[in-house]
């Protein structure tokens, strides 16, 4: 990831086939690379690359020599790219079942400056939230091993990973998967309402069933058949379209085995 931080960290100047240091002070919370450019003219160019790391709190950067008598300056570009952060030394992260929580367990490589370990959900590996955090413990054995129990997994796939806090910087884990199975049948979402072209359906289903979606009008008279298929036990989203209906107010007939609900549409 790229950051343009809009002003220049630095600019000074050099003569032909000669060098200068440059000290930058910087306050950043992690390791970063800072571009250094070069210009002839107005057009400038990248000429090398340093590393700052995220203890240190300036730079000392050696501008590379230029043959060209036509570059007049150089700078600290304002790309600063952030590296990834390293990796939790894991000797073994997993996650399963237990009736209907999920019990973690992981055995890492003891690191001094660990502080604490940081345990995070997420149900599409993007938005992960944190719930749970364990003190690092020092027992003076080769490995550490910990455990952590998910009282509230969602149904469906939950993601987890860990992050290792440290004085300086973060590591994260890789992640595991467990499957959750709903407890219950039932219509967990109808979403969006109001609206445009189609919305969707998030439905946990415990024992599989038929299941049929029917658009009707407030009379309950079928206007669209769009759904209807045998499904399995889970957590399913289904995805109607409906952009071939008009602007008007709409009921959606489900039919979950022998069971009927509606739920109020409007377009």
């Amino acid at each position: 990831m790229k950051l343009s931080l809009g002003v220049f960290l630095s600019l000074f100047t050099f003569a032909w086939g000669q060098a200068q240091t440059s000290e930058v002070a910087l306050a950043l919370g992690g390791p970063v690379h800072v571009h250094i450019q070069s210009a002839a003219g107005v057009s400038w160019q990248t000429s090398g690359v340093a590393r700052l790391d995220a203890d240190r709190n300036s730079l000392a950067v050696m501008a590379l020599q230029e043959r060209s008598t036509e570059i007049q300056e150089a700078r600290l570009a304002t790309l600063i790219e952030t590296m990834a952060p390293p990796p939790v030394p894991l000797a073994d992260f997993s996650a399963r079942r237990a009736e209907e929580a999920v019990t973690l367990s992981w055995t890492v490589v003891p690191l001094p400056e660990a502080a604490e370990y940081l345990i995070q959900r997420s149900s599409d590996r993007q938005g992960w939230r944190t719930i749970g955090m364990i003190a690092s413990a020092d027992h003076g054995t080769p490995l550490e091993r910990y455990a952590f129990t998910d009282p509230d997994p969602a149904a469906g796939t939950n993601y987890y990973r860990l992050i290792q806090v440290m004085e300086n910087e973060r590591a994260v884990s890789d992640m595991v998967a467990v499957e959750v199975l709903p407890t219950a049948t039932h219509i967990t979402h109808l979403y969006p309402q109001p609206f445009l072209f189609g919305t969707a359906i998030i439905l946990d289903l415990k024992d599989p069933q038929p299941v049929r979606i029917t658009i009707v009008d407030p009379d309950q008279q079928p206007i669209a058949a769009v759904y209807a298929q045998y499904t399995s036990v889970g957590r399913h989203r289904i995805e109607l379209d409906l952009d071939s209906l008009p602007q008007a107010d709409y009921l959606c007939e489900i039919v979950v085995g022998k069971a009927r609900s509606y739920r109020y549409l409007k377009r």
